[in-house]
């Protein structure tokens, strides 16, 4: 990909959208649109559990979740992903315990902060507030959530219109959305697309200028009010379109802390042996410390790329 020119600046976007697009000190995109995972929380059962707020802290995320089973009803307090790319979305523990996955140079995978983190997780599973057997079926984590089964879970802003329609009239009452509770920061996933220009492109003067328009905020709103997809520029949450939806403010706040996943092509595969290393911690047949520490050797041996 070409390096991104001069003029088309992007200190109006999410730094960590901007950090995705870095391969060195080389800037080879401009963020699009952006994505991060912010907490799902069922306010009507919440309100039962004694809960008027959000929770802000990991000891308050994992109370909320068990006074969500003996006060409110329901079967399981909070739902962690399963499977694909499921450690993709736990890597807000880590991160949020002040734990590095790569330094530049090697991977930092087997920390004391990403063991504590881990430890965390698992303690939801062994202290039966979450379910290890969770269906992960298309559609079973929404189910669950309007049916009250499992009324906390972490996902992206698609999610609230797939709720809404799901759960009927007047269920966009029943939920809403909070930054992730803080261990020792509240750092999500950031994920989204990058407009690029290659190498070899004909067009790349043009290119380059669509890319800068297409990064302006009055276009940028105008494109979430047509997709869905969350602006990369700042200015654009400002819009009536955006400013308008309370359910979004928890995504702008925690993209502004929000961080990409490292920008190397063995991502994949160690993202892969994550989720196999996550699996068994979940069934618990694997502890952190051990599961870590041999997932940073599979990762060593693939290195950064």
């Amino acid at each position: 990909f070409q390096t991104v020119p001069t003029d088309l600046k992007t200190d109006g976007m999410f730094s960590g959208s901007v950090d995705g697009t870095m391969v060195g000190d080389r800037a080879t995109g401009v963020p699009w649109y952006v994505d991060t995972r912010v907490l799902y929380y069922r306010t009507d059962l919440a309100a039962q559990a004694g809960w008027n707020a959000a929770p802000t802290s990991w000891d308050e995320l994992k109370q909320m979740a068990a006074d969500m089973q003996s006060k409110a009803g329901a079967e399981y307090g909070m739902r962690f992903p399963g499977g694909n790319d499921s450690f993709q979305g736990t890597l807000w523990m880590p991160w949020s315990n002040g734990a590095e996955i790569e330094n530049g140079s090697e991977w930092t995978l087997d920390t004391p902060e990403a063991v504590e983190a881990y430890e965390y997780y698992q303690s939801f599973f062994t202290e039966g507030i979450a379910n290890a057997a969770a269906d992960r079926s298309a559609g079973a984590q929404e189910a669950d959530f309007v049916s009250g089964a499992t009324p906390m879970l972490i996902d992206g802003p698609f999610l609230i219109g797939q709720l809404e329609d799901l759960g009927g009239a007047g269920f966009s009452e029943k939920f809403s959305t909070a930054v992730l509770p803080k261990e020792k920061s509240s750092v999500s996933f950031s994920g989204g697309a990058n407009l690029v220009v290659f190498d070899n492109s004909d067009n790349a003067t043009s290119a380059w200028k669509l890319a800068q328009w297409l990064t302006q905020p009055e276009t940028q709103a105008s494109w979430y009010e047509a997709t869905g997809d969350l602006p990369s520029v700042q200015a654009a949450w400002k819009s009536d379109a955006l400013a308008s939806r309370p359910t979004l403010a928890a995504f702008g706040t925690q993209l502004e802390t929000a961080k990409s996943v490292p920008a190397t092509t063995t991502w994949v595969q160690v993202a892969a042996a994550g989720d196999a290393m996550l699996e068994k911690i979940r069934l618990g047949q694997l502890t952190p410390a051990d599961g870590l520490a041999d997932l940073q050797k599979t990762a060593d041996s693939l290195g950064l790329g």
